[in-house]
């Protein structure tokens, strides 16, 4: 917003060994003056269409701080699922 980065997504593909992808979310953040405005949620359902886009991407992904109670239930609302807790993961 006029020359501010106010919001920014970074993923990557991984391939597994029977050849489909899937994509990680390593990190995404927006600045606090920018929060609830619809930032996170534009580039996050930017990474799921091109994941929807593309026919060999079977899961998308990302870890979250057990903590972070705002950022789970952002993506909860975006239909992820919690599957696992890495203990150690976050130090």
């Amino acid at each position: 917003y006029n020359d501010v980065l106010v919001g920014s997504i970074c993923s990557r593909y991984e391939k597994s060994e029977n050849g489909t992808l899937r994509i990680y979310i390593m990190t995404m953040g927006v600045l606090a003056a920018y929060r609830r405005l619809g930032v996170a949620s534009a580039m996050l359902e930017h990474v799921l269409k091109v994941a929807r886009e593309n026919k060999l991407v079977k899961q998308v992904y990302l870890h979250a701080w057990t903590k972070n109670d705002e950022g789970i239930a952002f993506y909860k609302k975006h239909g992820f699922t919690e599957t696992d807790k890495l203990t150690g993961y976050y130090k």
